[in-house]
């Protein structure tokens, strides 16, 4: 298919494309294929969607995938196929390759479907029902079901046998488990061999909304409606820290080596010390819930034809991509805190992201749109603007020339977007405030203006003891050495 569904905006450096008519009210939830080439959508239109994105300047709808009887909730790209959870209890599988064909449902649970794991031979889905589901990926078959959690089942976080986890997508088999998060305040660890549950997890005062783990699969990380995060000794079950700090639910927690960083609907994102719970970065500046976020790396340039990655910026330089419920998403300097760029065009909250190793961004938002963005030589901003003040002194070089364009051509466009009423997204599923249409940098020094913040920095949580000397806690990212970005 073509792609006669986009509007082409040329007007920003970083706004490269925007299909405005992606889902009607709404884009739910985002997924990559492993190979980058393709990313599907799925929204409250009842169509998951899946688009070509191989080469820059050339993305396009692929097929629509129209069968569900409820919006969509979660999608995944395997290979050729394309699996889909919905509202209205099932999954489903489709052929890509052969124009989004139905193949067949996953029927069994009593209630909307969550989240689900797919492998090569199996998948795993979550659901209001308070169950987990295991069923076979090429008939259908549900051969176990996973009872125990009290409430709704929301996120699954898979833990492949030590001999699998050199895998991208490793598979299912009976000494792999998996941990569960519950609207109970638990998180439960599964066994696949006889469908029981190996430990609970409990501790949060209630919901359980993200999970995630150290590379080694030692310590669990569970993010709680309670405003905080947890960590736990996965062997054991044995409690570690409480990272305290957010003043409103943890929408999301993501480990990088030892580092992890949250998102929150208290307006802002942290970073934390996995090992001592203490907060060492802030990162500010978001007028709404921050709902979901990515990394990325600051790639520079690329190969002429492939447009392969040629080099990467130093590790210290990574990027932090936040997805805000005003509509906007900031980009901010992992280790110093500072934000780096600001893209704005999205009418309502921004509830998916995707950031490819080409430098494009994309997000999926509650207006229906699903816009890509240029991050390329985002490290550079500073070096922009010296250039521009040295051509012409005179300049105000905290403007972006290209700011006062596109304000007035996506001035049309936000308003048709305002028109579709879209309320899907993270964070209760309600639509944000409309955002200004504009893409700018931060300042003339290229630094965070300043602004006020309803949070206080915490004090540092107790220092977790050793049996021999007492570890001390790095006061920030600058303290920190350079093997914990490794």
């Amino acid at each position: 298919m073509g792609s006669g569904s986009s509007k082409k905006i040329e007007v920003s450096p970083y706004l490269i494309q925007c299909f405005t008519d992606a889902h009607e009210g709404g884009v739910n939830c985002m997924a990559v294929s492993k190979d980058w080439s393709m990313i599907a959508t799925g929204g409250e239109d009842w169509l998951a969607k899946v688009w070509h994105v191989s080469r820059p300047d050339s993305e396009q709808l692929k097929c629509v995938c129209k069968g569900h009887r409820g919006y969509i909730t979660a999608v995944r790209i395997f290979d050729e196929f394309l699996v889909t959870g919905s509202e209205d209890h099932t999954l489903r599988k489709w052929d890509i390759d052969n124009d989004g064909e139905f193949i067949l449902e996953y029927a069994g649970h009593r209630a909307i479907v969550n989240d689900f794991i797919l492998t090569d031979d199996y998948l795993l889905s979550s659901s209001y029902d308070k169950t987990i589901r295991w069923w076979q990926f090429v008939t259908g078959e549900c051969l176990k079901v996973f009872e125990g959690h009290k409430r709704s089942v929301g996120p699954l976080l898979f833990l492949p046998a030590k001999s699998n986890n050199e895998d991208d997508a490793p598979d299912l088999n009976e000494d792999d488990m998996f941990v569960s998060g519950s609207s109970d305040g638990c998180a439960k660890l599964w066994s696949l061999e006889n469908a029981r549950c190996v430990r609970t997890f409990a501790g949060h005062d209630n919901a359980v909304l993200c999970l995630d783990v150290e590379k080694n699969q030692e310590v669990l990380f569970t993010g709680s409606l309670d405003a905080t995060i947890r960590s736990w000794v996965l062997e054991t079950g044995e409690p570690l820290k409480v990272f305290s700090g957010h003043e409103a639910p943890v929408l999301q927690i993501k480990v990088l080596n030892k580092l992890l960083f949250s998102a929150s609907s208290d307006r802002s994102a942290r970073s934390w010390i996995t090992e001592f719970g203490d907060c060492t970065r802030v990162y500010k500046g978001h007028r709404h819930s921050v709902l979901c976020f990515s990394h990325h790396e600051g790639i520079k340039t690329f190969q002429p034809k492939t447009f392969q990655p040629i080099y990467h910026a130093h590790k210290y330089s990574m990027v932090e991509m936040s997805c805000c419920g005003d509509g906007l998403v900031r980009a901010f300097d992992i280790k110093s805190g500072a934000q780096k760029r600001q893209f704005g065009g999205h009418a309502e909250s921004i509830s998916s992201i995707a950031v490819l190793p080409n430098g494009r961004i994309f997000t999926g938002s509650n207006d229906g749109c699903l816009i890509i963005w240029d991050s390329v030589g985002i490290k550079s901003d500073q070096a922009i603007r010296e250039e521009r003040k040295k051509k012409d002194p005179k300049a105000e070089s905290n403007v972006d020339p290209d700011s006062a364009r596109l304000d007035g051509s996506m001035a049309s466009r936000s308003s048709m977007n305002s028109s579709l009423g879209g309320s899907a997204g993270l964070g209760g599923r309600q639509g944000g405030k409309a955002s200004p249409d504009v893409a700018i940098d931060i300042d003339s020094s290229g630094k965070q203006k300043k602004q006020r913040s309803p949070l206080k920095e915490q004090p540092p949580s107790q220092q977790r003891a050793s049996s021999s000397k007492a570890k001390q806690s790095p006061s920030s990212l600058s303290d920190l050495d350079d093997d914990e970005f490794d």
